[in-house]
């Protein structure tokens, strides 16, 4: 969804030009100079000042009114993909601790069938007394109101 808000809004041509002179490049994997020799994209070093000398040159260039309105829409964009990626961070967190929370509930239903099958081997009508039948019931006495939902 946002790829279709971006193609349907004004990106200024200077987007990747603001924030490497803003002194961006140390966060979100760097920067990325392209050759166009190998046709690929090929890591800069933060360190490397080269890059941003040459972006704060180009937005030199630029008027005031035209630089103001190019921050505003830049941010805009910031924001809105901060916004995704903080989305996106807590529904990975929330699907985490999901499929652990699951992985327990498993690890809980193999546990009772194998106490289970152990407790149903010795099938008299002293059963109930054995080893086998206390350790399952120990057990399942102590699971949650939630797992004996059906």
């Amino acid at each position: 969804m946002m790829i279709n808000d971006l193609q349907e809004e004004w990106i200024p041509e200077c987007f990747d030009i603001f924030f490497v002179a803003a002194g961006t490049g140390c966060y979100y994997g760097g920067l990325l100079g392209f050759d166009s020799y190998e046709g690929d994209y090929f890591g800069l070093s933060c360190t490397d000042s080269f890059a941003e000398d040459e972006a704060k040159k180009k937005l030199k260039q630029m008027t005031k009114d035209e630089m103001i309105a190019a921050a505003r829409q830049c941010f805009k964009v910031y924001h809105a993909y901060i916004g995704l990626r903080n989305r996106y961070n807590s529904l990975k967190a929330a699907i985490d601790i999901l499929r652990d929370q699951n992985t327990g509930i498993l690890q809980a239903v193999k546990e009772i069938e194998k106490l289970y099958e152990e407790a149903s081997k010795k099938q008299s009508i002293h059963a109930e007394f054995s080893k086998e039948w206390r350790e399952f019931e120990r057990y399942t006495d102590t699971l949650p109101p939630e797992a004996w939902v059906a």
